[in-house]
């Protein structure tokens, strides 16, 4: 099975060429790498099947960490929401102050996909629910 936070490796890469292309597509690679590993969390940790499906999946996803009792997994959901509107801004945003944006914004991102990975990693041994 693909391991999504593989991505975050590739993400790292990206941003050792420090020009705008490589940080738009090390900020989608940071985003997808922790989109994919939630997924793969609520599919397979918490058995929430209806995940399998594409429609509306990055909301959903977001829905459903961000309305959650549990402290860590709302947490998790107010990282990706941010990371995925930095990944909307890298991905579509065509203003010449991009790169600034990105610059601001990088230190917070890259706290974030650790923080986020290290709350996954605790849900996973620890689990907000019986199973």
């Amino acid at each position: 099975m693909f391991q999504w936070q593989d991505f975050r490796q590739v993400a790292d890469e990206l941003m050792m060429h420090y020009d705008e292309s490589h940080i738009r597509c090390a900020i989608s690679r940071h985003y997808y790498s922790l989109f994919g590993s939630t997924r793969q969390y609520l599919i397979n940790d918490k058995n929430l099947y209806e995940f399998n499906s594409r429609k509306n999946i990055h909301e959903r996803i977001y829905r459903e960490l961000i309305n959650s009792n549990d402290s860590t997994e709302y947490e998790l959901g107010e990282i990706i929401g941010f990371l995925r509107k930095m990944r909307n801004h890298a991905d579509y945003d065509l203003g010449d102050d991009c790169l600034s944006y990105f610059e601001e914004n990088l230190e917070k991102i890259l706290e974030d996909v650790e923080t986020a990975f290290n709350s996954l990693n605790s849900l996973k041994v620890n689990p907000p629910y019986i199973v």
